[in-house]
């Protein structure tokens, strides 16, 4: 959010944005309800606190392995300045918009 709001974002992101929403959209009750309807009657509540969890597993996973692969490409160091520019360029863009 800090960097859509620190940059100019071209329309190409936005609609890449916007088709993920609406692929995530529709395919998240469509997982549900195959989780749901293919666990038998008396375990369909595991079967979907079970999705969940790996769901969120995957939330807090996913932007830590980002972060592995980030620091492992250009150093610690060169993701912590990555950091750093972009809260920088969201500082600047918000002094220069008040």
């Amino acid at each position: 959010a800090i960097a859509l709001n620190a940059m100019q974002v071209p329309t190409g992101a936005w609609l890449a944005v916007a088709l993920f929403g609406v692929g995530f959209g529709l395919s998240f009750p469509a997982v549900h309800l195959a989780a749901f309807e293919n666990a038998p009657n008396t375990m369909r509540g595991a079967g979907l606190a079970i999705l969940h969890a790996f769901y969120s597993l995957g939330y807090v996973i996913g932007p830590a392995a980002a972060g592995l692969v980030g620091a492992g490409a250009a150093g610690y160091l060169g993701a912590l300045m990555g950091v750093v520019i972009t809260l920088a360029a969201g500082m600047q863009k918000r002094a220069t918009d008040s």
